[in-house]
């Protein structure tokens, strides 16, 4: 049976590679879309400025930013390139927090629109938008969550959207427009979203839909909750949510896949399931619902039932990196150790030019134990990626393994030039000069890890330094 997804997936090798040969470096990014961020002044009727945000340009003077603050009897100004030009609002969707700013002066040139639709878990994004000194910047992070909705992607992103760069504009790796960044602080602590770039084509029917009242509140911030509920494994606070939220909104695809995660974090699997079958009931090409369904059927031993899930999910998204590799690790498991290690393959054959492809293949081997090729996979990872602190991490761990410690001090060393406060980086190098009897070094590196993660230095002390 999984023969056919082989055949699906090798018939999309030619477009996912030259899709990934086409990503640019970051500086290339800003250079081409800083032409298209704004800053967005709002006053009072005095003059006064309230607040300045950033927004984007997606037409001849027509401008995207997001709603707060932009009132009908509030003046607006766009700022760019040290000009000032008078802005006036145009349409405004204060339920998904998009407003439209008509700017007849500005000729600032649009952004390329992308799509929502293909972005994936892990995909590298980058926020720009501008400073409260109004500079350009760049944030560059990873997409951690996506959550269908109204027709888009809903985006988790771990790129830093400051004050004032909300309004501004998420981009791939090819410089294309994904969404618009905005962030909320949620139970004390702080997270970085963007609104879906296929929200801004339907603005001025929705737009028309919240003045005249006919739509109903939107579950946005419910969602945004939701989100940040399972970033924290909060499962208690996540499982009233959804238990609230599906009988408010019983139709919602995410309302039941949020019940889902907070009754699998809690090893409720028999109701995980039943909750992940009523979202895909919903929604029957929900990628990560049946990925997450086949997890808990595996969790509860029901082997046949978990391949099949983990099969639906890579019809409907080929390229999903975990699914493959945990259908591997499933494989292996069953001592199907050919059919385990050919399917962790399989999203390198179709992204030759991917690090997260090679990176997730390293780790599949990893978790077979099959460190030799971790090795290969990771430094192929690097090969495309050099400065990724975590694949040189990993690659570290591996050789630690293959018990070639050289090698392991070499890639932790490289890791912690990247990212020197890579706690977990310290603590294995310390752990490998401990067997080579260099206590020194194993005593500067506590020291270090005192002033990184307290807690992770009394685990290593206790560990190494007493005995």
């Amino acid at each position: 049976m999984l023969s056919k997804y082989l055949a699906h997936v090798a018939g999309l090798a030619c477009i996912l590679v030259s899709s990934f040969a086409a990503a640019i470096a970051p500086e290339q990014i800003l250079l081409q879309v800083s032409p298209s961020i704004v800053v967005v002044d709002i006053s009072d009727i005095y003059g006064k400025s309230i607040e300045k945000r950033s927004g984007v340009v997606i037409d001849v003077g027509q401008v995207i930013t997001t709603c707060h603050a932009i009132q009908k009897d509030r003046n607006v100004q766009v700022w760019h390139e040290g000009s000032a030009f008078k802005a006036k609002l145009q349409y405004s969707d204060t339920i998904r927090n998009l407003c439209q700013l008509n700017v007849p002066r500005l000729r600032a040139p649009p952004t390329i629109l992308g799509a929502t639709q293909k972005l994936r878990v892990g995909q590298h994004v980058y926020a720009v938008g501008t400073s409260k000194d109004q500079d350009l910047n760049l944030s560059e992070g990873l997409i951690s969550g996506l959550r269908p909705y109204e027709g888009a992607q809903y985006i988790n992103t771990s790129a830093i959207t400051s004050p004032s760069s909300r309004g501004g504009g998420l981009f791939d790796d090819k410089g294309k427009l994904v969404g618009i960044s905005t962030s909320e602080s949620i139970e004390g602590q702080n997270f970085n979203f963007a609104l879906p770039v296929e929200w801004i084509r339907e603005l001025p029917i929705t737009a028309k839909m919240t003045q005249s009242g006919s739509k109903k509140e939107s579950g946005l911030d419910r969602l945004s909750r939701s989100i940040a509920l399972e970033k924290k494994k909060n499962w208690q606070g996540l499982l009233k949510l959804s238990q609230l939220w599906t009988k408010n909104e019983p139709d919602d695809t995410v309302s039941w896949f949020s019940l889902g995660l907070a009754q699998a974090g809690l090893k409720q699997y028999d109701r995980a399931i039943r909750a992940y079958r009523e979202s895909i009931r919903i929604r029957p090409e929900y990628a990560d619902a049946w990925y997450n369904l086949g997890t808990s059927y595996f969790n509860l031993k029901q082997h046949p039932q978990g391949m099949h899930a983990y099969q639906e999910a890579l019809r409907i998204q080929p390229e999903g990196a975990d699914a493959w590799r945990s259908l591997g690790i499933a494989y292996s498991g069953l001592k199907q150790h050919d059919q385990g290690t050919h399917t962790s393959r399989e999203p390198v054959r179709t992204q030759l030019e991917s690090a997260d492809a090679w990176y997730n293949l390293g780790n599949s081997y990893y978790d077979l134990q099959q460190f030799d090729q971790a090795v290969q996979a990771y430094r192929e990872s690097l090969r495309v990626r050099p400065e990724d602190a975590n694949t040189w991490y990993n690659l570290g761990a591996a050789y630690d393994e293959l018990k070639q410690q050289d090698e392991a001090i070499r890639a932790y060393q490289e890791a912690l030039r990247i990212q020197p406060r890579y706690a977990m980086a310290w603590y294995d190098l310390g752990k490998i000069y401990y067997f080579q009897s260099e206590r020194e070094k194993v005593r500067e590196i506590y020291h270090t890890l005192r002033k990184i993660d307290p807690a992770l230095a009394v685990k290593y002390f206790n560990a190494l330094i007493l005995p």
